[in-house]
């Protein structure tokens, strides 16, 4: 048992120094990094999501650089102080567990209004 967790601790290691060389070669800080890995943590902590372990460690990698990419990329756009990119990535990260899947409804929502041309809780089924 002890060779296994001794195998996971290497392997987790790796990935992160790789996402974390990977976030610096795009333009996201260690700050930045690190306060989105903690937001994240945070956030699913008090919302666990379910599932699997792989489930949970992939949502969390998912979460901690979609945060800490849009947290560098809206202090971009709205010409905010680049000391604030942790503290919005921070924030961003605490609250994707709840975000994301919305975000995702409304998107998909938005999808079939205009493909369908009408809202689809109006459409008649035959039922």
């Amino acid at each position: 048992m002890a060779l296994a967790n001794a195998q996971t601790l290497a392997g987790t290691a790796a990935a992160s120094t790789a996402g974390g060389l990977a976030a610096w070669e795009i333009g996201i800080g260690p700050a930045v990094l690190f306060m989105a890995l903690a937001g994240t943590a945070l956030g699913l902590l008090f919302s666990p999501p379910g599932g699997s372990r792989a489930r949970l460690f992939v949502l969390a990698l998912v979460y901690t650089m979609v945060s800490a990419a849009t947290a560098g990329l809206l202090a971009e756009l709205l010409s905010l102080d680049h000391r604030l990119d942790a503290a919005i990535a921070l924030l961003l990260a605490f609250f994707a567990n709840s975000a994301i899947p919305a975000l995702r409804t409304a998107i998909n929502d938005r999808v079939h209004t205009a493909i369908g041309g009408r809202d689809k809780r109006h459409i008649d089924d035959g039922d």
